[in-house]
């Protein structure tokens, strides 16, 4: 299977789209396996970005700031996205006050992105209606993107719509999970009445 097949999920790419668009903070979150990481580098991959763990405790505002003002210098974009990855890690009380004013600024465009639901401490966000939600149900990928994946990432493999529709429901769409399938799937072999084809 080919590590480098991805298929964004549509409602994912959608609301990630919108965020872009007017400028709202995202908040990406789900379970390991559900390719948050992957689905802002995906959408991400042409454009140059600000990139923090908050698993890693080497930065803090003061970086941060240095980053942005190095963007800014260069002068390639006017609203850079900076995005903040491992947000359940993150339980310094400064360094989430100073998210906050980041989701303010007109000159960044924030990602956020972790574990589990959002924190609490975002709520501000939510009753302002300034941040949208990509939610562990977003990432999942439906039985069109399995094929969509399947077709991409192994050798002539690609199963019918049912199969398809079985591996997105056993799996829950869990992006991780679904390409362990189709890797394992390439060697069952056909059965009578369909469950399979080969792309020629």
């Amino acid at each position: 299977m080919k590590d480098t097949a991805y298929v964004p999920p549509k409602r994912a790419m959608e609301k990630l789209k919108l965020a872009h668009t007017v400028s709202d903070t995202v908040y990406i979150s789900g379970a390991t396996g559900y390719g948050k990481t992957q689905l802002y580098r995906n959408y991400l991959k042409s454009h140059r970005y600000i990139c923090f763990s908050c698993e890693d405790d080497s930065w803090n505002a003061d970086s941060l700031e240095e980053e942005i003002a190095g963007f800014k210098r260069s002068g390639r974009s006017s609203l850079i996205p900076v995005v903040l990855d491992d947000m359940h890690k993150l339980y310094d009380d400064s360094l989430r006050r100073y998210i906050l004013s980041l989701a303010g600024r007109e000159d960044i465009w924030l990602v956020l992105a972790g574990r589990g639901s959002a924190p609490k401490w975002l709520a501000s966000l939510y009753i302002s209606g300034s941040i949208i939600w990509i939610k562990e149900k977003d990432l999942r990928l439906d039985a069109a993107a399995v094929i969509k994946l399947s077709s991409q990432a192994t050798d002539g493999f690609v199963p019918d719509k049912k199969m398809a529709a079985e591996i997105a429901c056993v799996t829950e769409g869990m992006p991780l999970m679904v390409r362990f399938v189709l890797k394992n799937a390439e060697y069952i072999p056909q059965q009578e009445g369909g469950g399979t084809t080969r792309a020629e």
